[in-house]
Protein backbone atom coordinates (compact mmCIF):
# COMPACT_ATOMS: atom_id res chain seq x y z
CA UNK A 1 0.00 0.00 0.00
CA UNK A 2 1.33 3.42 -0.96
CA UNK A 3 1.45 5.99 1.82
CA UNK A 4 -0.86 8.97 1.37
CA UNK A 5 0.71 12.10 -0.07
CA UNK A 6 0.35 15.83 0.31
CA UNK A 7 -0.34 17.58 -2.97
CA UNK A 8 -0.01 21.29 -3.65
CA UNK A 9 -2.96 23.01 -5.23
CA UNK A 10 -0.47 25.51 -6.70
CA UNK A 11 1.46 22.90 -8.67
CA UNK A 12 -0.82 19.85 -8.83
CA UNK A 13 -4.26 21.45 -9.01
CA UNK A 14 -7.23 19.70 -7.43
CA UNK A 15 -6.45 15.99 -7.10
CA UNK A 16 -9.45 13.64 -7.29
CA UNK A 17 -10.12 11.90 -4.00
CA UNK A 18 -7.76 14.08 -1.98
CA UNK A 19 -9.04 15.97 1.07
CA UNK A 20 -8.46 19.72 1.25
CA UNK A 21 -6.73 20.63 4.54
CA UNK A 22 -6.14 24.35 4.06
CA UNK A 23 -8.17 27.18 5.52
CA UNK A 24 -11.12 27.34 6.08
CA UNK A 25 -11.46 23.56 6.27
CA UNK A 26 -11.67 21.85 9.68
CA UNK A 27 -8.00 20.92 9.18
CA UNK A 28 -6.73 24.42 8.37
CA UNK A 29 -3.83 25.89 10.34
CA UNK A 30 -4.87 29.02 12.26
CA UNK A 31 -1.20 29.99 12.65
CA UNK A 32 0.37 31.92 9.78
CA UNK A 33 3.50 33.89 9.04
CA UNK A 34 1.65 36.16 6.59
CA UNK A 35 0.65 39.42 8.34
CA UNK A 36 -1.89 40.28 5.62
CA UNK A 37 -3.71 37.01 6.21
CA UNK A 38 -4.20 37.95 9.87
CA UNK A 39 -5.48 41.40 8.96
CA UNK A 40 -8.15 39.87 6.72
CA UNK A 41 -9.03 36.90 8.98
CA UNK A 42 -9.48 37.72 12.66
CA UNK A 43 -9.37 34.03 13.68
CA UNK A 44 -5.78 33.63 12.51
CA UNK A 45 -2.72 34.09 14.72
CA UNK A 46 0.47 35.67 13.38
CA UNK A 47 3.77 33.89 14.10
CA UNK A 48 7.26 34.75 12.85
CA UNK A 49 8.10 31.70 10.74
CA UNK A 50 6.56 28.75 8.92
CA UNK A 51 8.34 26.48 11.40
CA UNK A 52 6.56 28.29 14.25
CA UNK A 53 3.23 27.93 12.45
CA UNK A 54 3.70 24.18 12.08
CA UNK A 55 4.96 23.78 15.66
CA UNK A 56 2.04 25.71 17.16
CA UNK A 57 -0.36 23.73 14.95
CA UNK A 58 1.11 20.45 16.24
CA UNK A 59 1.00 21.60 19.86
CA UNK A 60 -2.30 23.49 19.97
CA UNK A 61 -4.58 22.31 17.17
CA UNK A 62 -3.59 18.81 16.12
CA UNK A 63 -4.46 17.15 19.46
CA UNK A 64 -8.03 18.44 19.01
CA UNK A 65 -8.47 17.23 15.41
CA UNK A 66 -10.11 13.93 14.48
CA UNK A 67 -7.71 12.60 11.85
CA UNK A 68 -9.75 9.44 11.20
CA UNK A 69 -11.27 10.85 7.97
CA UNK A 70 -7.72 11.43 6.67
CA UNK A 71 -6.53 7.87 7.25
CA UNK A 72 -5.32 6.40 3.96
CA UNK A 73 -6.23 9.55 2.02
CA UNK A 74 -4.14 11.98 0.02
CA UNK A 75 -4.45 15.61 1.07
CA UNK A 76 -4.35 19.00 -0.64
CA UNK A 77 -2.87 22.22 0.69
CA UNK A 78 -1.49 25.47 -0.75
CA UNK A 79 2.09 24.77 0.39
CA UNK A 80 4.51 23.70 -2.29
CA UNK A 81 6.20 20.30 -2.23
CA UNK A 82 9.31 20.42 -0.08
CA UNK A 83 8.03 23.32 2.06
CA UNK A 84 7.19 22.91 5.72
CA UNK A 85 3.45 22.33 5.98
CA UNK A 86 0.95 21.47 8.68
CA UNK A 87 -0.46 18.96 6.18
CA UNK A 88 2.56 16.75 6.75
CA UNK A 89 1.74 16.75 10.47
CA UNK A 90 -1.80 15.68 9.64
CA UNK A 91 -0.54 12.86 7.40
CA UNK A 92 1.79 11.58 10.15
CA UNK A 93 -1.00 11.70 12.74
CA UNK A 94 -3.45 9.91 10.44
CA UNK A 95 -0.92 7.21 9.55
CA UNK A 96 -0.03 6.73 13.21
CA UNK A 97 -3.70 6.29 14.06
CA UNK A 98 -4.23 3.88 11.15
CA UNK A 99 -1.31 1.74 12.26
CA UNK A 100 -2.44 1.81 15.88
CA UNK A 101 -5.93 0.65 14.90
CA UNK A 102 -4.53 -2.03 12.59
CA UNK A 103 -2.38 -3.45 15.39
CA UNK A 104 -5.33 -3.44 17.74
Amino acid sequence: MDLPKRFSIRTDGWVDGAIYVGRPSPYGNRYTNFPNAVANNPGLVFVRTVADAVRFFEEEQLPQIDVQPLMGRDILCWCRAGELCHGDSLLRAAESRRLSEALG
